[in-house]
């Protein structure tokens, strides 16, 4: 497992705490989680081997043991937990621009919507507007933004490439000869 794995297991749990209405508090914890090992230019044994230590702050021992078993297994019991009370899909969803965890836990909730082929299905057949909040409007928006997604699946995903920028920012603001760097661009 790399740091890319443990950030990619921490982000999917956060979005299923947050699907689920679970504490702020502990969704706050994963995503700082991942901020810390994304911003972080160590490796994923060597930056575990700091929490250990104490010398990373923001990372308690639940946290750090589930780092740890995502590193050793690939996944850890809170994430599996998560996974199978919902759809195989459901994370996917989250690819889809106007959507977030709020929204995806009351289509699933309301409509048991919890893939890509279903959400468009709902929005053609005008099922959303039933929902408050949803209009034809961000029934067009969502369809629209299913087919970029499909026209778009062979690029990186926004956290992926994210993360990425962030790593390739650590690498290069260690070298000697690098005197500033800075993640520029646009993200749409």
């Amino acid at each position: 497992m790399n740091k890319e794995e443990i950030i990619a297991a921490l982000n999917n749990t956060a979005d299923l705490l947050e699907i689920n209405g679970e504490n702020p508090f502990r969704i706050r914890a994963y995503n700082r989680a991942v901020e810390l090992i994304s911003s972080s230019s160590l490796t994923a044994v060597e930056f575990l081997n700091k929490c250990r230590a104490g010398e990373v702050s923001g990372i308690r021992p639940q946290l750090l043991e589930a780092m740890e078993m995502i590193l050793e297994r690939g996944t850890f019991s809170l994430l599996e937990e998560l996974k199978a009370k919902y759809p195989k899909g459901i994370l996917e969803l989250f690819a889809i621009r106007g959507l977030g965890a709020k929204k995806i836990g009351r289509l699933y909730k309301e409509l048991g919507i919890g893939d890509l082929g279903t959400l468009k299905q709902a929005c053609l057949e005008q099922k959303l507007q039933t929902l408050k909040g949803f209009s034809s409007k961000s029934e067009a928006s969502i369809l629209e933004a299913i087919s970029e997604y499909a026209r778009n699946s062979l690029l990186f995903l926004f956290r992926a490439a994210n993360n990425q920028a962030i790593a390739l920012k650590n690498a290069l603001a260690n070298c000697k000869e690098v005197r500033q760097v800075e993640i520029v661009g646009t993200l749409s």
